[in-house]
């Protein structure tokens, strides 16, 4: 009887200070052990998103698609629509407004100019008249001028023919041909003219066509 009534009272038996900083101690241990394994596991979560959205290979970029040239053809002269009519040995000044992106500030354009060129890509005669790459500054907001001359000589027969001038950057240009590689890389603008031999002029009508 008196070992059941001891049992009894360690059961009911009110805590004592000491056992009650013994529990609270366990507690937070018990506390401390999970704060560090949440702290451990935030380490590594953030260590593989950072190995992911720093460290990992960068996007692709596609490069920007470089614009050819633009000549504005409604400001050429002589209009492309008339058709001059030069004497033998007469120099006509064939003038354009142009704009142009280059991909470094020493980049230059090229110009060549055509007589009669045909849809083969050869001309009865080919001139590179000089060029200036920056007349207004760089820049593809920029409008740039741009005047080619050219000399009607002794092997320019009387009669409607076909000047195109084609403009491209100077990398591009096949100056054997003169003609660009890459036909998106450059402009194209073709006047006609009708060399008069002194005997008359002529219309649209007598010219062939050309490109």
């Amino acid at each position: 009887m008196l070992g059941i009534l001891n049992r009894i009272r360690g059961a009911t038996e009110v805590p004592t200070g000491l056992s009650w900083a013994k529990r609270s101690k366990s507690a937070a241990e018990r506390r401390s052990v999970l704060a560090r394994h949440w702290l451990t596991g935030w380490v590594m979560l953030t260590a593989l998103m950072t190995d992911g959205c720093l460290l990992g290979d960068a996007p692709a970029y596609e490069e920007s698609v470089r614009l050819g040239p633009f000549v504005n053809d409604a400001e050429a002269e002589p209009p492309l629509y008339a058709i001059a009519k030069p004497l033998p040995a007469e120099t006509i000044q064939f003038r354009i407004q142009y704009r142009y992106q280059a991909k470094t500030a020493d980049e230059r354009l090229v110009a060549a100019l055509h007589l009669d060129l045909n849809g083969s890509g050869s001309a009865d005669d080919v001139r590179f008249p000089p060029f200036d790459p920056f007349p207004n500054g760089p820049g593809f907001d920029v409008v740039q001028e741009y005047t080619a001359p050219w000399t009607v000589t002794d092997e320019v027969t009387p009669g409607c023919h076909s000047l195109t001038l084609v403009l491209t950057y100077e990398a591009n240009m096949d100056f054997v041909r003169a003609l660009p590689f890459d036909e998106s890389q450059a402009a194209f603008t073709t006047w006609w003219i009708n060399v008069d031999d002194g005997a008359g002029g002529g219309s649209i009508d007598d010219c062939p066509g050309g490109i």
